[in-house]
């Protein structure tokens, strides 16, 4: 009979693979709406990015332990500024480097600054 750790690993690892598979799968799903040019279709691959990219957080936390306060800021950090590119590219004419600027502020800037306000990563 095996351990329960060895049956855990398994099914990580079963998980991992399906995941593996739905990026793949996005993969073409993105170049194939680039190709035709089917919005439809780019809207839906890039739900499914934002998808697989929550599942992958949350397999990364779940198999390796990795929930640190910096880990989680930089999540929503993350997740925030992937929604707002696509609300601010969809339902604004707000110029590219408009928008990749508000981007970079959300994904880089502030998980900075909040991590280091916080006093997260330092020794006490």
């Amino acid at each position: 009979m095996p351990s329960s750790h060895v049956r855990l690993t398994r099914r990580v690892s079963r998980w991992v693979l399906w995941l593996e598979i739905a990026y793949i799968l996005t993969g073409f799903g993105l170049l194939a709406s680039i190709l035709t040019g089917w919005l439809g279709l780019f809207a839906a691959a890039l739900g499914s990015i934002l998808l697989v990219i929550v599942f992958s957080v949350g397999t990364v936390v779940y198999r390796d332990g990795l929930v640190t306060p910096e880990h989680k800021v930089i999540t929503v950090c993350v997740l925030a500024a992937m929604g707002l590119l696509f609300g601010l590219t969809t339902y604004t004419g707000l110029p590219d480097e408009v928008i990749f600027g508000a981007v970079f502020v959300v994904v880089v800037i502030v998980p900075h600054l909040a991590v280091s306000r916080l006093g997260y990563g330092t020794e006490s």
